[in-house]
């Protein structure tokens, strides 16, 4: 009766030990989870893909930059020949933006193209991953917009 008592309290003790492990991971897991998307606010993002296309502009130093500012909740950025910012919202790893301003400076057809076509496609966020220095924009489970830690 003791050598059972003795395997039951130890068989105890070993799944709560488990259990306690797999409690702190899920708290790093978290913690991991909140420093990375903290570093979506501290960081200057540019744009290295569009959809599945590189951005071309017609001067390989023009590129494409993203900034969220979570005290305002605002983005912004250059688009390529104009500025622009406006609203966004984030819970978790949701992300979807309002309606943006943005400068009218007119610039060459090639780079006009690509900035409405990046002004048309931020929209469609809903939801984002930060993996390393890369900041993936999607709709559902699709990537539409990758990128990098400036």
């Amino acid at each position: 009766m003791k050598k059972q008592t003795l395997l039951i309290t130890l068989a105890f003790l070993i799944i709560m030990v488990g259990c306690k492990s797999i409690k702190n991971n899920d708290e790093i897991s978290n913690s991991s989870k909140e420093m990375l998307k903290e570093s979506l606010y501290q960081t200057k993002w540019s744009l290295i893909k569009l959809g599945s296309q590189k951005p071309k502009f017609s001067n390989e130093n023009i590129k494409i930059t993203l900034q969220f500012n979570k005290e305002n909740s605002y983005a912004s950025g250059y688009s390529g020949c104009n500025r622009y910012n406006g609203k966004y919202e984030t819970k978790n790893n949701t992300l979807s933006f309002g309606n943006f301003i943005s400068t009218k400076m007119a610039c060459p057809e090639e780079n006009m193209k690509i900035e409405d076509n990046f002004l048309k496609t931020l929209p469609k966020t809903n939801n984002f991953e930060i993996i390393g220095d890369t900041l993936l924009l999607k709709n559902k489970e699709r990537t539409i917009m990758v990128f990098i830690a400036e």
